[in-house]
């Protein structure tokens, strides 16, 4: 075996160990402080960490990452209720205006024209609601309704 097949052998095992021993841990905490900071694992500032001190520094980058997320869900939620409130008013509003048009109006409304072809349709829907639903489909709709279209 090459020393290169060694080197992926060993590199390979230590990319996927469990950190349940301080050496694993230290590797661990090794590989993240060299991708941080863009250092190579030879640099002699890593090597004047302790376990306890790389850890520490591991933990704090992890919660200000955790306080950073919660804040931005936060801030997020925060413009959803605001953008939900929003529309909730234009919609009030546009109610109100609506309310007021047909105030103005007189507020008569009844004034609703159906024709034969909507007259038509209703049959043919009620026709087909039958052959879906059975054969007393719509049969609590009288005639005196068809007066008042």
């Amino acid at each position: 075996m090459s020393a290169f097949d060694a080197i992926d052998l060993i590199t390979k095992k230590a990319a996927r160990e469990e950190l349940n021993t301080s050496k694993s841990q230290l590797r661990f905490l090794t590989y993240w402080w060299s991708n941080k900071y863009n250092k190579p694992f030879k640099d002699p500032l890593l090597h004047q960490y302790t376990i306890e001190e790389l850890y520490y520094e591991y933990r704090l980058h992890q919660e200000f990452n955790e306080a950073a997320d919660e804040k931005t869900t936060q801030e997020s939620d925060k413009i959803e209720e605001q953008k939900q409130d929003d529309a909730f008013a234009w919609a009030a509003a546009e109610e109100a205006k609506d309310l007021e048009e047909q105030t103005n109006q007189g507020g008569n409304n009844n004034n609703v024209t159906i024709t034969k072809d909507d007259e038509e349709w209703m049959k043919k829907q009620i026709e087909i609601g039958k052959e879906t639903f059975g054969d007393s489909f719509g049969e609590d709709i009288t005639e005196e309704f068809s007066d008042e279209w």
